[in-house]
C-alpha cells in the first residue's frame, strides 16, 4: 500500500487545495480506467519556520529521521503479527500434544490493528489525516517537534526491544520444559512414572533403564544375568615376593610393641587408649568397599518392573533391584547392550514443585503476550500519527525551501494504481514542468559520466514529492 505525497504552489492551478485535486483529477483522473485509485488533499497547517541556515539543517535531519520513524512503527506491527502467529502455533502444539485434535486444527486470526479513537484501519487513518495541534502545537518551532517525535519513536523502539526478548526468554524456556515432556523416555522426566519410593537400603538400589520396545524381552531374559567383566589387577612374582616379605617386617614389629606395650600396661590407667597396628588394619579393612564375588550377579532376582510401556512408544521405561556393590559392573553391562540406564531421585515434592514450576511460567509467558498485543496496539497507532506529522513537516520544509516564503503551496495525497506510476509521472511533469526553472535544462544536460554534484540528479521532480510506503 504506498501513496504519494506531494506539493506545488497553489497559485499555478488555483487558490485552494480542492482546485489542486480538482485539477489533477482531470487530467490523471479516477474510477474505472484511471491512473489512480484516489487523489485527496493533504492539509498542512502553517509552520513555525527559522532562518535559511536552520531549514536547510531541519530539512537534512529530517531525511534522516522519516525513514527511521516509519520503520519503528512498520516493526511494531510486524511485531504484533509475528507474536501472535507464534502463540497460536505454540497453543496448536499443546492442544495437538494433549490429544485434541480439533483445538490444535483451530488457529485464531489476529484482530487487525486500528489507529485512534474512532478505530481507523492505517489506511483510512493515511486518507483522511489532520494535523493534531494538541500533541504537536504548531507555534512550536519545527526543530523541537522533530526532536518529540524522534524522541517518541526511540521510546518506542528499546521499549519493544526489551518486551520481545523478555517474552522470548520466557518462551524458550516453557519450550524446553515442554520438550521434554514430550519427548522419548531418553529425556522425559521419569517422576510422573514412579508411583511408590523405590527400594533404597544400604546394601540395595533401584535403576531405571530405558529400553528399546523392540528388544525388551531380550532385556528380561537376561537382565539377572547381566555383568560386566570386572577387571582385575596384575600380579606377578617379584611383587608376590615383596609383599611376603613385607608382611613378615610387619609381624616383627607388631611383636615387639605388644612385648612393649605389655611392659607398660600396669601403668596405662585405661588399656583402650592405645590403639595396635593391628587393630587399626582391622578397622580399615572393615571399612574398605566389598567386592561382589564373581558368581554373585548385581541384579536382584525377579526384581524389574515396567513403569511405562504405551502404545507406539519408542522406548520401554523399567526399573531393576540392584547390589550397591555391582552398580558399575551391572551399569557397564547396560551400557554394553546398549540399554540407557537414566540417574533418578526419588522425590515426590520435587516433582510436583517442577509442575508448578512450569504452570507459572506458562502463566507468565500468556501475561507478558497480552501485554505484548496491547501495547503494539496501542504504540502503532501513535507511532503512525507520528509518522504521518513527521512526513508533514519535511514536505513542509521542502516546499518552502523549493518556492520560498510566504507559504502558498499545497498538499496533496495520491494513491497511484500499481503499474501506472511512469503514466502518472509523465502527467504530473507536464503539468508543473514550469516551476523546475533552470533546474530542468540542468539536470536534462547532465552527463551519465560525470558525478552529479547538484544534489538533483534522476530523482528531481519539478514538484516536492516525497513515498508513504505504509506496509513493505
Amino acid at each position: 500500500m504506498s501513496f504519494w505525497l506531494i506539493s506545488v504552489p497553489s497559485s499555478t492551478s488555483s487558490a485552494d487545495a480542492g482546485g489542486v485535486v480538482g485539477a489533477l483529477s482531470s487530467r490523471i483522473g479516477q474510477g474505472q480506467g484511471s491512473a489512480a485509485l484516489s487523489i485527496r488533499p493533504f492539509h498542512i497547517p502553517p509552520l513555525k519556520v527559522g532562518t535559511l541556515d536552520q531549514l536547510m539543517a531541519i530539512s537534512d535531519d529530517l531525511g534522516k529521521q522519516d525513514p527511521y520513524v516509519g520503520g519503528v512503527a512498520k516493526k511494531i506491527e510486524k511485531t504484533y503479527y509475528e507474536m501472535w502467529k507464534l502463540e497460536s502455533s505454540d497453543a496448536a502444539a499443546a492442544a495437538a500434544a494433549s490429544g485434541s485434535s480439533s483445538a490444535a486444527s483451530k488457529v485464531s486470526e489476529p484482530p487487525a490493528l486500528r489507529i485512534g479513537d474512532q478505530q481507523k484501519t492505517a489506511y483510512e487513518f493515511t486518507t483522511t489525516w489532520n494535523w493534531n495541534d494538541v500533541r504537536y502545537p504548531r507555534r512550536s518551532p519545527l526543530r523541537l517537534l522533530a526532536d518529540l517525535v524522534v524522541k517518541e519513536a526511540t521510546k518506542s523502539d528499546e521499549a519493544l526491544k526489551k518486551q520481545v526478548a523478555e517474552y522470548n526468554e520466557v518462551r524458550t524456556n516453557v519450550t524446553t520444559m515442554e520438550r521434554k515432556d514430550t519427548g522419548t523416555l531418553l529425556v522425559r522426566p521419569l517422576a510422573p512414572y514412579v508411583k511408590s519410593e523405590p527400594i533404597e537400603t544400604p546394601h540395595l538400589t533401584t535403576l531405571m533403564i530405558v529400553v528399546q520396545r523392540s528388544r525388551l524381552q531380550e532385556f528380561m531374559d537376561s537382565y539377572e544375568k547381566l555383568k560386566a567383566e570386572e577387571k582385575k589387577p596384575h600380579h606377578d612374582a617379584r611383587s608376590e615376593k615383596g609383599r611376603d616379605k613385607e608382611k613378615k617386617v610387619n609381624e616383627e614389629e607388631q611383636k615387639e610393641s605388644a612385648a612393649s606395650s605389655s611392659s607398660s600396661s600396669s601403668s596405662s590407667s585405661s588399656p583402650s587408649s592405645s590403639s595396635s597396628p593391628s587393630s587399626s588394619s582391622s578397622s580399615s579393612s572393615s571399612a574398605s568397599p566389598s567386592i561382589l564375588p564373581d558368581k554373585v550377579m548385581p541384579a536382584v532376582p525377579r526384581s524389574v518392573q515396567v513403569l511405562c510401556d504405551v502404545e507406539g512408544e519408542e522406548f520401554v521405561l523399567v526399573s531393576v533391584v540392584v547390589l550397591r556393590a555391582g552398580v558399575d559392573l551391572f551399569k557397564n553391562g547396560c551400557r554394553e547392550k546398549r540399554f540407557t540406564v537414566r540417574p533418578f531421585q526419588y522425590a515426590p515434592k520435587e516433582a510436583e514443585a517442577e509442575k508448578e514450576r512450569k504452570n507459572a511460567l506458562i502463566a507468565k509467558k500468556k501475561q507478558l503476550f497480552n501485554f505484548l498485543i496491547r501495547w503494539c496496539a496501542t504504540s502503532y497507532g501513535e507511532m503512525m500519527s507520528a509518522w504521518l506529522h513527521l512526513k508533514a513537516m519535511r514536505l513542509y520544509v521542502e516546499a518552502v525551501l523549493r518556492y520560498g516564503l510566504p507559504y502558498a503551496s499545497q498538499a496533496v495525497l495520491i494513491e497511484p494504481k500499481r503499474g501506472k506510476e511512469k503514466e502518472i509521472r509523465n502527467v504530473l511533469q507536464k503539468m508543473y514542468e514550469h516551476l523546475a526553472g533552470s533546474n530542468a535544462n540542468l539536470t536534462a544536460q547532465l552527463d551519465p559520466n560525470e558525478t552529479d554534484l547538484s544534489g538533483l540528479g534522476n530523482d528531481f521532480y519539478p514538484y516536492v514529492y516525497l513515498p508513504l510506503q505504509l506496509t513493505d
